[in-house]
């Protein structure tokens, strides 16, 4: 007589397959779910930072430029008083050491003259006011080492004829430390019209701007860069190498948006 172990074993090996594939093909459709659902997680959370990032940038800029633009108006003002047939420019000098004293995030000021312009026997003539460690100093600018006909602060207002920011640069010879100046050129009454006679301008030490910038946080590891015209970054966390190109940062970790957000 014959028996039915052999169907009961292969019955039983079916139904094993079957729940085999029944719980890969559940695992398979969790796996599945678990990555559409934390794909979604992380693309709503990199949105909502980057509004984060965009909100507390644009407050950041705010105020900056609501520092900044008093102090921008200080030499504009003041250049636009010297045009007068006599300017006292002692008063100025005055004055713009009384800025350098009161305005904590202003590092320096100086009045410097065209050729001759100042005192007949003077090539150079540049009456800087700026902070020491021992209160405020005055030293007169110009030599042949200190040419500063030829630096960004004098010679771009005058060739372009209206204020300019210069990038960041360590002042070898002025001030002895890392400043961006605003400088503004000024005129005086020559034989009826207007002449081209020198440059007022006030310092900014980058150290200022970078208390206030690193105040910025972005959540638990991020910072704020302040980055200038021409992507130099103007404050230096530890962890990044002092005043780099954003853009060269940007080719190095391929990053295409930063590449295109400095070129415009």
């Amino acid at each position: 007589m014959e028996t039915s172990p052999p169907r009961i074993r292969f019955t039983s090996t079916l139904a094993f397959r079957f729940s085999i594939f029944f719980l890969m093909g559940i695992l398979i459709i969790f796996i599945i779910a678990f990555y559409l659902t934390f794909n979604y997680t992380y693309q709503i959370l990199i949105s909502e930072a980057q509004k984060d990032a965009s909100h507390i940038t644009d407050l950041t800029i705010t105020r900056i430029e609501n520092i900044l633009k008093p102090v921008q108006q200080i030499p504009i003002t003041l250049s636009q008083s010297l045009e007068v047939p006599d300017p006292n420019y002692q008063d100025i000098i005055t004055i713009c050491r009384d800025v350098v004293i009161q305005n904590p995030l202003v590092y320096g000021s100086c009045l410097a003259f065209e050729p001759h312009l100042f005192n007949p026997h003077d090539y150079w003539y540049g009456a800087y006011q700026f902070e020491t460690k021992h209160g405020i100093r005055q030293k007169i600018l110009g030599s042949p080492e200190y040419d500063y006909f030829n630096l960004d602060w004098y010679r771009l207002p005058k060739l372009l004829l209206k204020p300019v920011w210069t990038e960041p640069y360590y002042d070898v010879g002025g001030g002895d430390t890392m400043m961006c100046t605003f400088s503004v050129p000024f005129y005086s009454i020559h034989e009826g019209g207007r002449r081209f006679t020198g440059v007022l301008t006030l310092d900014i030490s980058l150290s200022s701007l970078m208390t206030l910038v690193q105040s910025v946080r972005m959540y638990q590891s991020g910072f704020a860069l302040l980055v200038s015209r021409k992507g130099k970054i103007l404050n230096v966390p530890d962890s990044v190498r002092f005043n780099p190109d954003i853009l060269q940062i940007a080719k190095e970790r391929g990053n295409p948006q930063t590449i295109d957000a400095k070129k415009r």
